[in-house]
């Protein structure tokens, strides 16, 4: 084993605080390192990103949720994030429609990381006018992640906890 520089075009490179050349250990399994960028520019921290998949807030019918607002769900996401890098976790949100370009909005952000665990927000997954897209929507982590493990919240304040169940 040995370092070795590659150049990387990681789209994560500035949350890692990474330069535009990132060094990689040669021979040692990425696994055993928090963060490691690889030749295909892809940022991997295996046992600590995860994917926080949601509605976006102007989408969201609040007649239904109506405890929740546009401000309370912005102030829920940002808080959700500290928290988990808080405990070393390299979290982020992919906030969807309605279904009119959620699956490629979903697709396109699995392919950027491999993901540890992607969460499903309580707003896609327990809305029955939403079915069709919880359905695509697993459908699509288990195409484009399969190794990634798909955990559930049942609201915001219980998402670490969902989170820390399968890591």
């Amino acid at each position: 084993a040995g370092l070795g520089p590659v150049e990387t075009n990681c789209s994560r490179r500035r949350h890692h605080n990474l330069s535009d050349q990132a060094w990689i250990v040669v021979g040692v399994p990425a696994s055993t390192f928090e963060i490691a960028c690889g030749a295909d520019g892809f940022c991997v921290s295996p046992d600590k990103s995860i994917l926080l998949i949601g509605l976006k807030p102007e989408v969201v019918d609040f007649h239904k949720w109506p405890h929740l607002s546009t401000e309370k769900l912005n102030t829920a996401f940002k808080e959700i994030i500290d928290q988990l890098e808080n405990l070393g976790y390299d979290a982020e949100w992919c906030l969807t429609d309605l279904g009119e370009t959620a699956l490629e909005v979903v697709q396109a952000k699995l392919e950027e990381t491999n993901y540890a665990v992607v969460v499903i927000g309580a707003g896609v997954r327990t809305d029955p006018d939403l079915l069709e897209l919880f359905e695509a929507v697993i459908n699509q982590i288990h195409e484009s992640s399969p190794k990634s493990r798909i955990a559930f919240n049942s609201n915001p304040d219980d998402t670490v906890e969902a989170v820390q169940r399968w890591i």
